[in-house]
C-alpha cells in the first residue's frame, strides 16, 4: 500500500483513538460511574487501539524499505510510543476504576416489616396453666400423648 494512504489512514485513526480517549477520561473523571459504560469503552477504545497499531506497524515495514528509512522510522516510532503509553495508561486507570465502580443491580434489597410475635408467659396461676401449655405445646409431634398423661396425672394428683 502507498505510504501516504497509510499515513493518512494513520492520521483518521488517532484522532478517533484521541476522542476515545477524552470520552473515556471525562467518564473516569466523574464521582459516580457506571461499570457498563465502562465496559464498552473499554473494548471500544482497545479496539481503535489494535487498527492503529496494525497500522503502524505496515507503516514501519514500510517506512524500513525507503532509501531513508532508519531515521524516519525512529521518529515514527517515537510517535507510536507515545499512543502505546497512552493506551497503557488508561487501560490501567480503566481496570482499577472497574474496581471501584459497582455493578447496577436490578434487584434492590428489600425491607420487610415483620410482625412481632409476642409468646404466651406462664404466670404461675393453675387455671392458666392447662391452657398455657396446650397452647404452646400441642403443635409438636408425639405430644397428643404427652397431653393424655398430664391430663390424667393432674387428675389422679388432685
Amino acid at each position: 500500500m502507498n505510504l501516504n494512504a497509510l499515513k493518512a489512514q494513520r492520521k483518521e485513526l488517532r484522532t478517533a483513538f484521541s476522542n476515545r480517549l477524552k470520552k473515556i477520561e471525562s467518564e473516569l473523571a466523574q464521582e459516580l460511574c457506571n461499570f457498563e459504560t465502562l465496559s464498552v469503552l473499554k473494548i471500544q477504545f482497545n479496539d481503535k487501539f489494535a487498527r492503529m497499531d496494525s497500522c503502524e506497524k505496515a507503516i514501519s515495514e514500510t517506512l524500513l524499505l525507503s532509501d531513508d528509512g532508519e531515521r524516519l522510522f525512529a521518529e515514527d516510532l517515537e510517535d507510536a510510543e507515545i499512543y502505546r503509553e497512552k493506551f497503557r495508561e488508561l487501560t490501567t486507570k480503566i481496570e482499577l476504576k472497574s474496581q471501584q465502580c459497582t455493578v447496577p443491580s436490578d434487584k434492590e434489597s428489600r425491607k420487610f416489616k415483620l410482625p412481632k410475635i409476642e409468646l404466651k408467659k406462664f404466670n404461675g396461676e393453675a387455671k392458666e396453666y392447662l391452657t398455657f401449655f396446650g397452647a404452646n405445646f400441642k403443635r409438636y409431634t408425639k405430644i397428643e400423648e404427652l397431653w393424655q398423661r398430664i391430663k390424667c396425672s393432674i387428675c389422679y394428683n388432685r
